[in-house]
């Protein structure tokens, strides 16, 4: 007898190494992959194809091509087919408006919310939490015209790598990734080069330059900086990464996989409020970790994720002092 199907929905690079881990964790069988593609993604789009080789799954379903065309009636058309099936599970890492709707209208049996970088802690104290529900867009109520629902009473089921208190209508449950820490750390190099993650910085590029330099400033090592999959390098940046011997090196694939797949183990890692941190934790946690504070953004959001990296051991620097000196 053919067990009932589990569904994981995604639409970055990340929720697919997170659906994979859960796979080997719940012990899925017969599972099925939505990938939702994001219009003027090319990067993020093209690291989750080379994502998906890394499971045999037993159905792929694309959705888009990552262009801008509406995919109203697409979405019209895939709920109609996937409310056809029972699932015994459905796994979601956030929730779009297209992506609640979908979830709206499948049976299932539990209802699992991935992680998509730190995006769940918001999620967590904004939504789930006070079981806020999510209001749609006047345009998404065109989906009553077909008959398609577009709300759900669903309990939710986190399976995160971040420390959150489970409540009676939320159930926490932890990701340590130790299937990929299993299949992929072993017989690591350790690298002494220091390595800086990119964070994209379009709206105050003269700060994080100030920012990025100071660091730099301080270091001993040779500096490798690995720039993120949204982030442009513009010429003030490229020069003074010049100026100071820094190799930047593009990857096509999230950082966590890169270092695996090398089989490089890093001596220190430097970022800023990235969600890389606490995957790298799990993965490596020998490794020394820097964040440097972001004067560009200060919200409670992201003071909290930095009060969480410390508790975890992760260094916090803060160069505020000499930036404004």
């Amino acid at each position: 007898m053919n067990k009932k199907p589990n569904l994981f929905i995604v639409f970055s690079p990340l929720q697919i190494i997170n659906a994979i881990e859960a796979i080997h964790h719940f012990k899925c069988k017969n599972n099925i992959l939505l990938i939702n593609y994001k219009p003027r993604q090319d990067k993020n789009n093209a690291q989750m194809d080379d994502l998906v080789g890394y499971h045999k799954w037993d159905e792929i379903i694309k959705v888009g091509s990552g262009g801008r065309r509406s995919k109203f009636l697409i979405y019209v058309k895939l709920i109609k087919r996937l409310k056809k099936v029972q699932y015994d599970h459905v796994f979601v890492a956030g929730f779009t408006s297209a992506i609640y709707t979908i979830v709206a209208n499948l049976k299932k049996n539990k209802l699992f919310f991935m992680d998509d970088g730190v995006g769940t802690i918001t999620a967590y104290h904004d939504i789930f939490a006070p079981n806020v529900k999510i209001k749609l867009r006047l345009k998404h109520m065109r989906f009553w015209l077909f008959g398609i629902r577009t709300k759900f009473t669903d309990k939710i089921n986190i399976f995160t790598y971040f420390d959150l208190q489970p409540l009676p209508h939320v159930a926490v449950i932890p990701n340590k990734l130790r299937w990929f820490s299993k299949n992929y750390t072993a017989n690591l190099t350790r690298d002494k080069r220091v390595y800086f993650l990119g964070h994209p910085h379009d709206d105050k590029p003269e700060i994080y330059l100030k920012t990025v330099e100071c660091f730099l400033k301080k270091q001993n090592f040779e500096v490798v900086y690995i720039p993120h999959r949204f982030e442009k390098i513009n010429k003030s940046l490229r020069a003074m990464f010049e100026k100071n011997s820094v190799k930047v090196e593009i990857i096509n694939m999230p950082v966590e996989m890169y270092f695996l797949i090398n089989k490089i183990m890093p001596n220190v890692v430097v970022g800023f409020y990235t969600s890389a941190f606490f995957v790298m934790l799990l993965l490596y946690p020998t490794v020394s970790y820097q964040s440097v504070v972001s004067l560009s953004y200060d919200s409670p959001a992201v003071k909290d994720i930095y009060k969480r990296l410390a508790s975890k051991g992760v260094e916090i620097l803060n160069y505020k002092g000499e930036i404004n000196a």
